[in-house]
């Protein structure tokens, strides 16, 4: 078995065009089945390396000794640990991750993998498996762990293949998501006498064994995967005669470097300032320094006669990058190592050399910052802030734009991230462009129309270094980032030697290297058109390459589901587009209209045509009614200009008659008639009162009905969800009404047209109920935080007026006198419990709901700690529904469920389901209960695994948790007596009942 193992591992990381030379058998060793090993955990080991989506997370364990993580577990300083996370995801979400990835233009291509199992196993089995593997190293200052890495990067991966997964799973299925596990390899531990070069093979054997095209990981682990290039590109970029790494440059002057300096600090005291926006809250204070010295050390640029010749422009800073104060060529990332490795060889080539090597790299020339200097993206505009201020401040001739947003970005001049048209990002890597930095003060400056000079850079897009792939990795794909970085060592050589020769309009060096680099102006018998030429050639295999592979897996997407993704991304571009501010033509419109021109969004030029100017597009948007889209207003006037375009035969489309022979386009009669055939069917598709006169005066004259006017109190008052997620806030300030338009999220959008939703002010956001009072909460929000946290206030648009609007609202609150709530109930004699609520509940009715239902601890999430509950138990606690149904179902309460669980109860569907059953009829005799609806939307589905994992965490609460609180319970019960009884009715072991273990079914 070990030699099976070992051979498979070699042929997969060759075929992955790996370096196998350093790998040997005794360093994959632990990977295989030991001699001890049963018949079932071979056969488990083969079974993972064939498809380790459909093998369960217990056989895993079994086949290669896995021990699950825990958040109590240490690694010594120095040693490497590696893990592998798993989640099990049913075969319905799963299709909602490729949707929701298909329908955001996500070319990930673990999907196809994803899908040909689908495709082949979906009758087969209900659930699969999705892992990666990861490597951690001890350190004595993070404290690092698998299982602390694991939270860390739920919570704050954001690129890459894991963090597309995680944005997916938290749209689709936020519960399994959290239900994630992790195990490391017991027996492939590194001690701190391992080299680097033996935790990378380690790490890429580990990924080589799972068979990596299935697996979550973006890369082949390790550093990067080995590229020796054909020696016809070396000839090529001698050809170009290049003398970029042996010009004189010479560091920047003291002047500049104190700016970089305010540059530096400013983004440091902004994380600071905003902690959670900028993912910064899990380092510590004394650590942060050291990011800041990395930032400005890869910042400061050499310069050749006061000019800088290049910068790299990232997206994002990793969290070990950030946390360990490390800059991007000289910290660990896998990007920065696979950029340093191609330079290092190109400078060597330069030389006339034959061998190189990173370590004799020197990143002086390749000044470096990320357009997202923290481990969290936050909101774009705030980070082009600190962009444009670098910018300015050291002027680049060549600006190199890594990934496809950064370079959306850099073609937008820097504004927005919409400067690419739609289409493959493939296509414009290696193009080259004339772009600009004026900054965000010229946008909002009305008195300078023109870009202010000295402000141009030539952008040339190139594939982020970090997308070289594992287990499959296509040649074309590393040729094409070598022939990138050829082309641009050509063009900042060129760009050096101007700079040089004593020029100094750098405006007219850009335009120079643009004129001379550019694709449709190069000779043909030039070496640059034959780096096009290969570019190119390069460009059709990958294309080929990835059109195959995709061919060869597509999976039938639900179509609803693509729909509502697709709306998703409609709705944020239309955000992004803005909507109309002030009164058409007012001073407010006309400054919102003068900085949009200058933006150039393309979502609002969509209807110009090639003999409209400014003046045009200008008179278009000041006469827009106010609060209209102007993307959405684009597009409408985008669909007029159709040649034939006729607005009464768009409105019958779908219902031409049948003789289409007859000229019945300009019959009216005909047209008449079809409309009204059209007006009938609209009809039998509504409602019967979706035309009553009720209805139709909340739609047609709502600015005037007294529940969506304008009031000095909104607390309670009812308000009107989109259907897009968003609520309108209309405030009268004093004498002045204000509209304050807040994303709530789709959750939020009322099922039916009898559901009401009413605004509340809670202490860390704003929430919404139901019109019986019901809370709701958006997905991965706390209670408290609602429908829009109050840590967002600061992005929103109209900030200052949100924050003002909350403030008063609390004053208001708190002025008033507080209902108070039940007093908590000690446990009973007979188990645990409180008091049934009174009869009817709290309920909401009227036209406005003033108080949310009083409210206790909410029901424990799948990931939430146990403490996050405090005993005892009290009559509007989530939980006191679990509780009453356990101890009238079984007659022991909780004890006897355990019992239950030993014969099964869990570990058969149908008997779990007859478990459900009975708590739905006992929910709804309870049906006055504040937590009611949660627990209904908790136990009515179809996925009985997340269900499942759901009430078993409460379940684990009712036993383990609560002995673990006993010193709690004693502070507030003040009989011993009862204290003593429960401690021994509850010391009962939990070993058979573990959440996540339900994931196997």
């Amino acid at each position: 078995m070990p030699a099976v193992v070992w051979n498979q591992i070699r042929k997969r990381m060759q075929k992955a065009q790996l370096d196998v030379s350093r790998l040997s058998q005794g360093l994959v060793t632990f990977l295989a089945p030991p001699r001890y090993a049963s018949e079932h955990s071979r056969s488990a080991a083969l079974a993972l390396m064939a498809n380790n989506m459909v093998v369960t997370n217990k056989e895993m364990m079994l086949a290669l000794e896995l021990t699950p993580c825990s958040e109590d577990a240490t690694l010594p300083s120095g040693e490497a640990a590696f893990y592998i996370r798993s989640w099990a995801v049913a075969a319905e979400d799963l299709k909602k991750v490729l949707a929701f990835w298909e329908a955001n233009g996500m070319g990930i291509p673990e999907k196809w993998t994803w899908a040909n199992t689908l495709s082949d196993a979906s009758k087969r089995n209900r659930v699969f498996f999705l892992r990666y593997v990861g490597m951690c190293l001890g350190s004595s200052t993070t404290k690092s762990t698998p299982y602390k890495r694991f939270e860390d990067d739920l919570s704050q991966r954001t690129t890459g293949t894991f963090g597309h997964f995680v944005r997916a799973m938290n749209e689709v299925a936020p519960d399994v998501l959290a239900s994630g596990r992790v195990y490391e390899f017991r027996r492939g531990r590194l001690s701190d006498m391992a080299t680097l070069e033996e935790q990378s093979d380690r790490e890429r054997a580990i990924i080589a064994y799972f068979k990596g095209d299935s697996l979550l990981n973006a890369q082949a682990g390790g550093f990067y995967a080995s590229y020796v290039p054909d020696d016809a590109f070396r000839t090529l970029f001698n050809r170009l005669q290049t003398n970029f790494f042996s010009l004189p440059y010479e560091p920047v002057d003291g002047a500049l470097v104190k700016q970089l300096q305010e540059w530096a600090d400013d983004i440091t005291s902004f994380a600071e300032e905003f902690p959670a926006e900028t993912g910064t809250s899990l380092i510590g204070p004394s650590e942060k320094p050291s990011y800041r010295d990395a930032l400005l050390e890869q910042a400061v640029p050499y310069v050749v006669n006061g000019h800088t010749v290049l910068l790299c422009l990232g997206k994002d800073v990793t969290l070990e990058d950030f946390t360990n104060g490390a800059t991007f060529f000289g910290g660990v990332s896998q990007a920065g190592y696979f950029t340093k490795d191609f330079l290092a060889r190109l400078r060597v080539w330069e030389l006339g050399r034959n061998s190189w090597t990173v370590y004799k790299f020197n990143p002086d020339l390749f000044p470096f910052i990320d357009v997202y200097p923290w481990p969290r993206i936050c909101r774009l505009l705030k980070c082009l802030v600190f962009v444009f201020r670098y910018l300015e401040i050291i002027r680049p001739l060549v600006t190199v734009a890594f990934s496809q947003q950064v370079a959306s970005i850099a073609r937008a001049n820097f504004l927005h991230d919409q400067g690419l048209p739609s289409g493959s990002y493939l296509d414009h890597v290696g193009s080259i462009s004339v772009q600009y930095f004026p900054g965000l003060d010229w946008v909002e400056d009305e008195s300078s129309p023109d870009i202010p000079p000295g402000c141009a850079t030539l952008v040339i897009a190139h594939l982020h270094p970090g997308f070289d792939k594992y287990a499959d990795q296509p040649t074309p794909q590393q040729i094409i980032i070598d022939l990138t970085w050829q082309l641009t060592i050509a063009i900042a050589s060129r760009a050096a030697e101007l700079a040089q020769s004593g020029i100094s309009d750098r405006d007219a060096i850009v335009q120079t290297l643009y004129q001379e680099f550019a694709e449709t102006n190069v000779d043909a018998t030039s070496p640059v058109h034959d780096l096009y030429v290969a570019l190119q050639r390069a460009k059709d295999a990958l294309r080929q390459h990835w059109d195959t592979r995709r061919a060869a897996a597509r999976v039938q997407l639900d179509p609803e589901i693509y729909a509502e993704s697709r709306v998703q991304g409609a709705t944020t571009r239309m955000e992004r587009a803005e909507f109309a501010e002030g009164a058409p033509n007012s001073a407010e419109r006309r400054k919102q209209v003068n900085r949009l021109w200058k933006m150039r969004i393309p979502d609002t030029m969509m209807h110009l045509t090639e003999n409209d100017d400014e003046s045009v597009w200008k008179a278009w948007a000041l006469q827009l009614k106010t609060g209209k889209s102007y993307m959405a207003s684009s597009i409408k006037l985008a669909g007029k200009l159709k040649p034939g375009y006729n607005p009464l035969l768009e409105l019958v489309a779908g219902f031409e008659p049948d003789d289409d022979t007859a000229d019945w386009k300009n019959d009216p009669v005909r047209i008449k008639q079809i409309i009204k055939d059209r007006m009938a069917y609209v009809r039998s598709k509504c409602a019967v009162d979706n035309w009553s006169s009720e209805k139709q005066r909340a739609r047609v004259l709502g600015s005037t009905d007294p529940n969506f006017g304008y009031f000095a109190r909104l607390e309670g008052r009812q308000v009107n969800v989109e259907r897009a997620g968003r609520v309108t806030l209309r405030w009268l300030d004093g004498t002045v009404r204000r509209k304050i338009t807040i994303t709530v999220g789709t959750e939020s959008v009322p099922l039916s047209s009898d559901d009401k939703r009413y605004v509340h002010f809670l202490p860390r956001g704003i929430g919404l109920s139901d019109q019986h009072g019901m809370p709701l909460v958006r997905p991965g929000y706390a209670n408290e935080e609602g429908v829009f946290r109050a840590a967002d206030f600061y992005w929103h648009r109209d900030a200052a007026d949100l924050r003002r609007l909350f403030d008063q609202e609390h004053q208001a609150i708190d002025a008033a006198a507080a209902a108070p709530g039940p007093a908590a109930v000690p446990p009973a004699a007979g188990g645990i419990g409180a008091p049934e609520p009174a009869a009817g509940g709290t309920a909401a009715g009227g036209t406005q709901q003033n108080v949310l239902p009083t409210l206790g601890q909410p029901l424990l999430g799948s990931r939430s700690r146990l403490t996050s509950l405090t005993p005892p138990i009290q009559a509007t606690d989530a939980i006191w529904l679990l509780n009453k149904f356990l101890s009238e179902k079984y007659s022991g309460g909780v004890r006897n469920l355990l019992i239950a669980y030993d014969d099964d109860v869990f570990g058969s569907d149908n008997r779990f389901v007859y478990m459900l059953d009975y708590f739905r009829v006992f929910l709804d005799e309870h049906s006055s209960h504040p937590y009611h609806s949660t627990w209904c939307e908790v136990v009515c589905t179809q996925n009985i695994p997340r269900t499942a994992i759901r009430i078993i965490k409460n379940v684990e609460w009712l036993t383990v948790g609560w002995t673990r609180q006993l010193k709690a319970v004693q502070r507030r019960v003040a009989s011993s007596e009862t204290t003593t009884t429960m401690a021994a009715r509850h010391s009962v072991s939990f070993t058979g009942l573990k959440y996540a273990d339900l994931s196997d079914y």
